[in-house]
């Protein structure tokens, strides 16, 4: 995936030139988040972990980083909480709104351990108006 195509000048990541990373590597250290947020017709759980099959996170972890993303409220009010089938073609027919999914998409962002670049293409797109700041505390180093 080519994210840019330089014509003169650079961009360096972390003070190295960013040509000299291969996409692997990229691809490892980087989160990606757009105004449009991928979904899957599967559970909230593994709508969120599917960023990082190799981290099992207890609910108690979920939890947390949910509540640090504003993607809680959500979680809690479906009746299977993390576990609950969301998505178009969900059996169920449960699918989120354009900003409960933007959230979940951030969760799964933040979730990534080894991301310590985000990339945010108009995250907030599909946000409430009040959400942007809080939701984004999450990404913010502590």
């Amino acid at each position: 995936m080519l994210l840019w195509f330089i014509l003169s000048g650079a961009i360096a990541i972390l003070l190295t030139v960013a040509l000299i990373f291969n996409k692997q590597t990229l691809s490892i250290l980087s989160g990606f988040l757009s105004g449009s947020a991928y979904t899957y017709a599967a559970s909230i759980r593994e709508n969120i972990v599917v960023s990082n099959s190799h981290c099992a996170a207890s609910d108690e972890e979920l939890t947390e980083l949910t509540k640090r993303t504003n993607a809680w409220k959500i979680i809690e009010s479906q009746p299977e909480g993390l576990d609950e089938i969301v998505g178009t073609f969900s059996q169920s027919g449960n699918n989120l709104s354009g900003g409960e999914w933007q959230r979940i998409a951030l969760t799964r962002c933040v979730y990534r351990d080894d991301a310590r670049i985000m990339i945010l293409d108009e995250p907030t797109a599909a946000l409430d108006t009040h959400l942007p700041k809080l939701s984004f505390t999450a990404v913010s180093p502590t």
